[in-house]
């Protein structure tokens, strides 16, 4: 029988004899620090510590995109790797296979006849549905599933889950009346040995073929390294909250979200961090609307776990009939490859296919563009940011698509942005268009962001006619 537990009830609970043989699953708790699900595998005869490459995320989605790309590979690569070696400095190691986890964790246990398989808990209907198999496949072996990724175990929740408030102003406004996160737990010391028949080198890293950049690199040690020099040595902190919605610079935002995402960094960890640094230097509003944007990630989990499929479906949360335009694939293509013709919209697109990151104003946009510019349904534009995403979270990034296209967690019924608006306000020199889009130095700057107005332009034309709601914002004379 499964129990979703939290960093609480190892205290709570009286401990599991050491005699056990423990399957330790890791899916999404890519880290030793503050790691729940470690810490109970770890009073264990023998553990074997296990990571699988998920085979069904090599389907091409229904969507013009696959399930993922070669940088969140990478990313999940080096993650594995930074693991392996941390586990092999605790005593342990590290098995890394491909395939379908139930078939496989189904083999392992009976080949070494596991006592229990211990699972990071997942929010997402497809990992619920897989668990539910490999209880059906090892109906003899203990699996117990751990919150190990969020804030607080469900049984913390200021509300039952089935009355989670349906907009983030409400569910803040709850979590702030509570008292603060649990504290990080430390990694546990020393780990039991892998069964002798595991020592034999099993390690799968699967192929990414990709060209990023070093940054950001996958793994626990990166990540903490990241935190320690953001918060307390450079102390882009301070002004976060007037910097998060810039373009360009990487210490805009706080660029924690990809190891976030693999759960190669612990929210708590980060939570507990921010607090340590207002303690020391005082609390202002520029750090603490980092920890509003946690509370955003926390409501988003919260939201996928309460509803579970329907944040999927084509009507979203609101079950809402589509009132998009007919599908254009040319259109289509032309938004994934960033040849829209709109400078803003195009440098996005061509940051995220040559970084896998980026920004959440840049996301937005892209998304608004998407859906109520080209009328194509918002699922388009979700599958591909799965695809192409180095920091891809199911919750966040499926939450997000549909809050834009106002089938999700919206009161507003839809959230359409004015492009060239957005241009001018986040990038008023010009200075994020011109360094993704270099053609645009062939005109001067106060006339980059409307290309598409001159008769030599220098970007690709725009894809459809430039709506009525951005002639405000033309350069003077181009107004008509």
């Amino acid at each position: 029988m499964a129990a979703m537990l939290g960093s609480g009830y190892l205290l709570q609970r009286a401990l599991p004899p050491v005699t056990m043989k423990t399957i330790l699953w890791i899916r999404n708790t890519l880290r030793l620090d503050d790691n729940p699900a470690l810490l109970l595998a770890a009073r264990s005869e023998w553990l074997l510590p296990l990571f699988i490459h998920d085979t069904r995320l090599n389907r091409q989605t229904g969507f013009m995109a696959a399930r993922i790309g070669p940088y969140r590979r990478q990313f999940i690569n080096e993650s594995l790797e930074d693991l392996r070696l941390s586990l092999i400095a605790h005593g342990s190691n590290l098995m890394v296979l491909e395939g379908d986890p139930v078939t496989l964790i189904r083999d392992l246990a009976r080949q070494y006849q596991a006592d229990r398989v211990i699972v990071d808990q997942h929010p997402g209907p497809e990992e619920a549905r897989q668990l539910y198999r490999l209880r059906t496949a090892i109906q003899q072996t203990v699996i117990e599933e751990i919150e190990c990724n969020g804030l607080c175990p469900e049984s913390a929740l200021p509300f039952d889950l089935a009355e989670l408030p349906v907009v983030f102003s409400a569910f803040r406004r709850k979590m702030e009346r509570e008292p603060e996160p649990d504290r990080p737990l430390a990694p546990p010391a020393q780990l039991p040995a892998m069964p002798p028949e595991a020592v034999k080198d099993r390690y799968v890293a699967s192929a990414s073929n990709s060209n990023r950049s070093d940054w950001p690199r996958g793994g626990e040690t990166a990540a903490l390294q990241h935190l320690d020099n953001y918060i307390f040595q450079q102390q882009h902190i301070r002004h976060y909250k007037d910097t998060r919605n810039g373009l360009l610079e990487p210490s805009d935002s706080s660029r924690f979200s990809p190891w976030l995402a693999q759960g190669a960094i612990s929210v708590r960890r980060l939570w507990h961090s921010i607090r340590d640094f207002q303690r020391q230097h005082g609390r202002d509003e520029q750090s603490d609307w980092l920890l509003v944007e946690l509370l955003w990630r926390e409501f988003f989990r919260w939201t996928l776990q309460r509803y579970g499929s329907a944040l999927f479906l084509a009507g979203g949360l609101k079950s809402k009939t589509s009132d998009t335009q007919a599908f254009s694939e040319s259109q289509l293509r032309a938004w994934q490859q960033g040849s829209t013709g709109m400078p803003l919209i195009d440098a996005c697109m061509q940051e995220l296919s040559a970084t896998g990151f980026l920004s959440n104003r840049g996301r937005q946009n892209a998304a608004s563009f998407l859906i109520h510019d080209l009328g194509i349904h918002w699922r388009y534009g979700a599958a591909w940011f799965e695809q192409q995403l180095i920091d891809y979270d199911a919750a966040s990034n499926w939450g997000n698509w549909a809050y834009i296209a106002g089938v999700g967690n919206d009161p507003r019924p839809l959230r359409r942005f004015n492009i060239l608006s957005q241009a001018q306000h986040y990038d008023p020199e010009e200075a994020y268009v011109s360094h993704w889009l270099p053609a645009l130095h062939k005109l001067p700057v106060g006339r980059r962001h409307s290309c598409f107005l001159e008769p030599d332009n220098p970007h690709h034309p725009l894809v459809i006619p430039p709506p009525e709601t951005w002639q405000p914002y033309f350069p003077a004379k181009a107004k008509p």
